[in-house]
């Protein structure tokens, strides 16, 4: 469909050094075009506007049991894309906080005014790896896995 919409980046940050996850960022953007037009938009933008936005905790119903300790709002790398689609309610309520308008121009009065997700948002997802250094790169590019396989076995 060729119409402006509400559309999402989402950005995974994986620790290297332990192959989990603790915290996630979005980005909503509003995009005129086709659906294939928005997708190549976002993900050109999710390998750079990761660095702009804040990054969130997981939940803490997210439970992860390693030896005899139980780690809370962790997820294994492996398992995001299924603690995302299984949760996408969740998820869909945090972007939907940040998508709030105030202000009428012409009236000069504020005015809240609250946006919505379409149905089935079309959305990017993307790991961003961090290492031990703090350095961060999204997994977007075969130069960025290769530099987070040698980090892999650096680490």
């Amino acid at each position: 469909m060729n119409t402006q919409e509400i559309v999402v980046n989402l950005w995974f940050i994986v620790d290297i050094g332990t192959n989990l996850c603790y915290t996630w960022s979005i980005k909503p953007y509003a995009l005129f075009g086709t659906d294939d037009q928005k997708l190549k938009i976002l993900q050109v933008l999710a390998q750079s506007d990761y660095i702009t936005v804040s990054q969130r905790k997981l939940p803490s119903n997210y439970v992860l049991v390693v030896g005899n300790e139980k780690l809370t709002g962790v997820v294994e790398a492996s398992q995001i894309q299924n603690v995302f689609e299984g949760n996408v309610d969740y998820f869909i309520t945090e972007i939907e906080k940040d998508l709030v308008i105030s202000g009428n121009t012409f009236s000069n009065t504020m005015q809240k005014i609250e946006l919505k997700l379409p149905n089935n948002p079309i959305y990017v997802s993307t790991i961003i790896a961090e290492n031990d250094q703090g350095e961060t790169r999204p997994l977007t590019s075969e130069a960025n896995k290769k530099w987070y396989e040698e980090e892999c076995l650096r680490m």
